[in-house]
């Protein structure tokens, strides 16, 4: 069932996520050939997939800023190894939402 779908279009390349109960998929536009899927997301006890791939999404519009995606990779990585926040990533976390919200382009994004 898919509870939602938002699509970005974003750096000349148009995204969109189709969120189900256990997963969430991300699609590209391939042109002639529709919608691709190009990743899965899946849901995990505790750890539903939908706010991920929101996240991801917002990375996705966010292309053409390297620094701003290394430091988000490198916070998602921080916070699988330790299985969760602790106060370090969470306060690298707060100032990754601040930047996403004062650095990012402008975003075309429809739901």
């Amino acid at each position: 069932m898919i509870a939602d779908l938002a699509t970005v279009a974003g750096a000349g390349v148009s995204w969109k996520v189709k969120h189900y109960d256990d997963r969430s998929d991300i699609l590209e536009s391939a042109g002639d050939k529709g919608w691709q899927k190009r990743f899965t997301i899946w849901s995990h006890v505790g750890s539903p997939a939908k706010p991920f791939a929101d996240f991801f999404m917002t990375m996705l519009n966010a292309a053409g800023q390297d620094d701003l995606l290394d430091e988000t990779r490198l916070l998602l990585e921080t916070i699988l190894e330790n299985d969760g926040l602790d106060f370090s990533t969470e306060q690298a976390a707060e100032h990754l939402v601040t930047r996403l919200a004062t650095d990012r382009p402008a975003q075309s994004c429809s739901r």
